[in-house]
């Protein structure tokens, strides 16, 4: 069984074992270099530091106290890790590094050597940092934080012609070479360093990555796709053409998709979500879809069968969430947008605008694009663009080559409410009927949709089912976007999943 052992000391060769959570008699360390105290705080280890993790997520904290012997820049000392021996990384660490960027930019790291390190600069890495001056400074040797009293951050000290509002502020600015040289760290000066985190328990040895948020605390109540089944209150999907024309949908409902129509596009839509207890257009016990979610870690998923009724260039169509309202993230937002990126790097956001934001380009953020011929032709579409005719008119055959013409639709024409249609597809009773203008709705009773763009391409390369990240990268660049059309000639299938 392995147990967690705490060794401290000046350097490497000189070693020695310290209980966790000493706050009343920190250890003392003194070399040619640094003296100080040190405090290291391990939650759950024993009773001892139970007010210091009161309401907070962390689940160990390093903390230092003390003085250096001689001058050095703010580029000399670093903070990290240096191992002995090869180490075996687990998969993904890559994406945990670029995580940990995220954090601190400055941060390096190579894992795969024969000695394996990261190390970070120690004004970057320290999560609070506070100096006191010879004039105004505790009395060396005393340890005030225990019992609940906690280090600030206080950086006034250190670099008198910066003022940091936030630490992020301060760690983006000494991530530059440059600002940190402009550091000096004096002898007659107390420096104290603390750095935690809420992802390592060292009492099992395990890491956790996982990000679990109540978005409804942070949206102001907004309906934006519903709300969760506790405390009295219940998700609720409505799904429409338009904002004007949302219906109630049926979750999981495989057999019976949400039918919309408009004048710009018709298609099938239907919302899965794992274990959902939301409202259901007809007050009926919500459908369970169990068989889609078995052996998945997926949580939701939204598919979409449809076609659009004019062309459209792959930069025009884009996926994603607006507010009506400014909302409220959570702290650490910006990190998850960030971590968003490395999956869909052409994603856009701003979440702190009076009416938040986030899309990305339609063939970037979806997981799975599936593309079929259609048999029969659209009905009921919008008068296209006048204006593109006689764009077509003034472009020499020979310039059309390089040309982008689109049969799009008017700019100016607006549908009507009684254009648009939200509603069950059983319930459909117009003709042609939603089968014949999209094909038999088939995903059901275990059978997925997969990924199949041959038909979106005519000279781009064709991404396998198995090479959703290189279609995604592909796409990434607004000129490959613009150079491939949607066409009303075919069905297009999307679905983006949550796991």
């Amino acid at each position: 069984m392995k147990q967690l052992q705490i060794r401290v000391g000046t350097d490497k060769d000189n070693l020695n074992p310290i209980p966790p959570n000493n706050e009343d008699t920190p250890v003392y360390i003194d070399s040619e270099l640094f003296c100080g105290y040190i405090v290291v705080r391990v939650k759950g280890n024993n009773e001892k530091c139970s007010k210091y993790f009161s309401n907070k997520s962390r689940m160990f904290s390093m903390q230092i106290s003390g003085k250096f012997k001689k001058e050095f820049s703010g580029d000399d000392i670093h903070f990290g890790a240096v191992f002995d021996n090869p180490i075996r990384p687990p998969y993904g660490t890559q994406i945990g590094l670029a995580v940990a960027n995220l954090i601190d930019p400055s941060l390096k790291a190579d894992l795969y050597c024969q000695k394996p390190w990261l190390l970070s600069p120690l004004l970057c890495s320290m999560n609070i940092i506070s100096v006191q001056p010879p004039a105004n400074k505790q009395e060396f040797g005393s340890w005030p934080w225990k019992q609940g009293v906690n280090l600030s951050e206080d950086c006034s000290n250190l670099h008198k012609e910066h003022k940091f509002t936030s630490i992020f502020q301060r760690r983006n600015f000494y991530k530059h070479q440059d600002h940190r040289k402009q550091v000096t760290f004096k002898p007659d000066h107390i420096y104290n360093f603390e750095f935690f985190g809420p992802s390592i328990d060292f009492n099992t040895f395990k890491l956790s990555l996982g990000i679990h948020i109540d978005i409804t605390r942070y949206v102001n109540n907004q309906p934006i796709s519903g709300e969760d089944a506790v405390q009295g209150r219940k998700l609720q999907v409505r799904v429409g053409p338009s904002i004007q024309s949302l219906a109630i949908a049926s979750v999981n409902d495989e057999e019976n998709p949400h039918f919309i129509d408009s004048p710009l596009f018709t298609g099938n839509v239907l919302v899965r979500i794992k274990d959902f207890k939301g409202i259901t257009p007809d007050g009926k016990e919500p459908k369970s879809c169990a068989g889609y979610f078995d052996n998945k870690k997926r949580l939701f998923a939204l598919q979409v069968q449809g076609r659009f009724k004019h062309e459209y260039s792959a930069d025009d169509l884009l996926f994603g969430s607006e507010f009506e309202r400014k909302c409220t993230p959570p702290t650490g937002a910006w990190i998850a947008i960030k971590f968003a990126n490395l999956i869909d790097p052409a994603l856009q956001v701003d979440i702190y605008s009076e009416t938040p934001w986030l899309y990305s380009p339609i063939l970037c953020s979806m997981n799975i694009v599936n593309v079929v011929k259609a048999t029969r032709p659209v009905v009921g579409a919008a008068p296209l663009d006048p204006k593109a005719k006689e764009i077509s008119d003034k472009i020499s055959t020979k310039s059309k080559d390089s040309v982008i013409l689109l049969n799009s639709a008017d700019p100016n024409y607006t549908a009507t409410k009684q254009q648009e249609k939200s509603q069950a597809l059983n319930s459909v009773t117009s003709k042609p009927v939603p089968s014949e203008i999209l094909g038999e709705w088939i995903w059901k009773d275990g059978k997925e949709l997969e990924e199949n763009n041959t038909l979106l391409h005519t000279q781009e390369p064709d991404f396998g089912a198995d090479a959703i990240a290189e279609r995604r990268r592909y796409y990434q660049k607004q000129k490959t976007r613009k150079h491939t059309i949607f066409s009303p000639n075919y069905v297009y299938n999307f679905e983006v999943l949550v796991n």
